[in-house]
């Protein structure tokens, strides 16, 4: 089995650079697949699907199908930054979509896969947001918001959100500490029997392995393609991060 893994990619436009080169590199990756999962935040921007955003990226979603039809798996994990995409879009589409989690069996390994922005307890005031914009009252709120006004509002504090992380004068101290703390979550779902946990949400491209129990388990992490432009590959039976070479 030929997998490909990838996340936070945060898609703003498919003609921008990265729109462009990452479309290239998915219409090339999956001629020689046979299952894509992609772990959350694929678009920068969805706060429930809508006709103005599925128009805007139509050609991907063209593409996605086209693996489909062609005997592919697409599996989707909603991220913190696309949420809410329903059930109509995943059945048209072809592809499966996940709230929270995928379990499953590899080559006799226990695999869990998710965005990884629910896994960590102690960040409990985003939690309870998470909660909200997976709630039906937030479903409510947006259906009598105006597609672009949503859009422009979701982008508006993407951004501001951003700028305000690359401000920090801590940022690579905080990095640092996000980075050990993972490690930590991951330790204690290793001793709860998970082999494999693969996240995105961290932006921090990881290839960790550790004892447990007499286990030999390893966490990775995809990175993302906002610097890193890293991904997981899975080729018989080997897991393998690897880097797009675009700048």
């Amino acid at each position: 089995m030929r997998a490909l893994i990838v996340s936070d990619v945060h898609l703003c436009d498919l003609q921008d650079k990265k729109g462009l080169h990452f479309f290239s590199f998915l219409k090339e990756q999956t001629k020689n697949l046979d299952r894509l999962y992609v772990l959350g935040d694929l678009f920068d921007v969805w706060p429930g699907s809508s006709p103005l955003l599925i128009k805007q990226f139509q050609p991907l979603f063209d593409l996605f199908a086209e693996f489909i039809r062609g005997g592919g798996e697409i599996h989707y994990v909603e991220g913190n930054h696309d949420f809410q995409i329903g059930e109509r879009l995943p059945k048209e589409v072809g592809f499966k979509l996940y709230r929270d989690a995928i379990e499953a069996r590899w080559e006799g390994k226990e695999i869990l896969m998710c965005h990884g922005d629910a896994v960590n307890e102690d960040d409990a005031t985003y939690l309870r947001l998470r909660d909200f914009f997976r709630s039906r009252w937030f479903s409510v709120v947006r259906a009598v918001v105006p597609d672009r006004l949503a859009v422009f509002l979701g982008t508006s504090a993407s951004r501001m959100s951003r700028e305000a992380q690359l401000k920090r004068p801590d940022a690579q101290a905080r990095l640092d500490r996000v980075k050990i703390r993972y490690r930590e979550i991951v330790t204690a779902l290793f001793r709860q029997g998970k082999d494999v946990v693969i996240m995105g949400h961290t932006h921090i491209p990881e290839d960790f392995q550790v004892e447990v129990e007499g286990r030999s388990c390893r966490y990775l992490n995809s990175g993302d393609w906002v610097k890193s432009f890293t991904f997981i590959r899975y080729d018989a039976g080997a897991f393998s991060l690897q880097k797009h070479p675009l700048q």
